[in-house]
């Protein structure tokens, strides 16, 4: 069986004389726990970082060319986000495994070399890199797809399995008993079988997983409720829904400081006729609408007295930070007999057809 990292642990007794008796250092305490390298929930933690997350830790990495890498037509991020997501491995781990096999993260020494075996996938301890049997293992969409597929393997299968590295065993480890606890720490050891490789790892691994890319604020347009052109009659009560999906990182809230409202645009906050002159925001109906969450919004209007053909906009706006996302449009025509002032009704369409609702638009009617 291939080994995957090509550490190799000395461990050296320091002595030296003094007075004529031979003192030997003892070994410096290790700060990880070996039995534990990080919790199973880490492990397999997808949502920590997306393609371009990812793509802004790297460039949080001074010059690092895995920045601007390019395999196949993805981008190193890409790549790296690709097989986190098609093997269910945390995308830090990704990072912190390539960055203690090759440190192509933070070092571009000898970059075109070690950007070929970048996670050291299918490369044994005593192995020649140039031998040709080697060879499909070499590149780096192959290595980062190749090496976590390994990584879940181990912690899906070997974990369990009969294995050297199975949960609840002691194994001997660089000449240490090492416990193995839980799945990822099987999976780590079967991958890198060696105390100074974890070890470095689990270093890394905690260095980077604080990272958090800088928010982004953006949104997509799902359904309006009724469609962009309806009619209405003079005095009638509206009831409107705009529905959103949440395509940015930051995530919406309902109330608070930056609470998430449907502003009026086309001007930004305007007044408008069908409010009586008034500037409103509209809240949102969910508590929260995280990344490619949903958030509603629901506009009350009254129509005015006077008939016409009205154009009304409303844009995303999370409060003191940015609007967001494209606007919204309709366009009312208020005519025939006036009804009292506030009696309900609803908009009738041009079209004779009524509409039909998704189904996540009857869900946002329904909250």
């Amino acid at each position: 069986m291939l080994k995957i990292f090509r550490y190799v642990l000395v461990v050296s007794l320091i002595s030296m004389t003094l007075g004529g008796s031979s003192i030997v250092w003892p070994k410096k305490a290790r700060a990880f726990n070996a039995n534990n390298l990080i919790s199973d929930g880490e492990f397999i933690d997808t949502r920590t970082l997306d393609a371009d997350g990812i793509q802004a830790f790297l460039n949080t990495k001074g010059g690092t060319r895995l920045r601007t890498f390019r395999e196949g037509g993805k981008t190193a991020a890409q790549i790296i986000y690709n097989a986190a997501r098609a093997n269910g491995i945390n995308p830090f781990v990704i990072l912190a495994t390539i960055q203690k096999e090759e440190s192509l993260i933070e070092s571009n020494t000898n970059f075109d070399y070690r950007v070929r075996w970048a996670m050291g996938y299918g490369v044994c301890d005593g192995c020649d890199s140039n031998d040709p049997s080697l060879q499909h293992y070499a590149g780096f969409t192959n290595q980062v797809t190749g090496g976590t597929w390994q990584l879940k393997r181990n912690y899906s299968y070997w974990a369990t399995a009969s294995s050297s590295y199975r949960i609840g065993s002691t194994v001997v480890i660089d000449d240490t008993n090492v416990h193995i606890d839980n799945r990822a720490t099987s999976a780590l050891y079967r991958y890198t079988p060696h105390l100074h490789g974890n070890e470095s790892f689990v270093n890394i691994y905690n260095r980077y997983k604080n990272y958090r890319p800088p928010a982004t604020y953006d949104a997509k347009l799902i359904s309006q409720v009724p469609r962009a052109n309806f009619s209405v009659r003079p005095g009638q009560r509206i009831m409107m829904l705009a529905v959103y999906r949440n395509t940015g990182t930051a995530t919406w809230y309902k109330t608070g400081g930056n609470a998430m409202h449907l502003g009026n645009w086309g001007p930004q906050d305007r007044g408008s006729i069908f409010t009586d002159g008034a500037n409103l925001r509209w809240e949102m109906l969910q508590a929260v609408a995280g990344r490619n969450g949903v958030g509603s919004f629901r506009i009350y209007f009254t129509a005015p007295q006077q008939t016409g053909v009205y154009v009304e906009k409303f844009r995303p706006v999370m409060e003191g930070i940015t609007w967001l996302g494209p606007e919204i449009t309709y366009t009312i025509n208020v005519g025939g007999a006036a009804i009292k002032s506030g009696t309900k009704g609803i908009p009738t369409t041009q079209s004779s057809t009524p509409k039909i609702l998704t189904p996540e638009e009857k869900r946002a009617l329904t909250q």
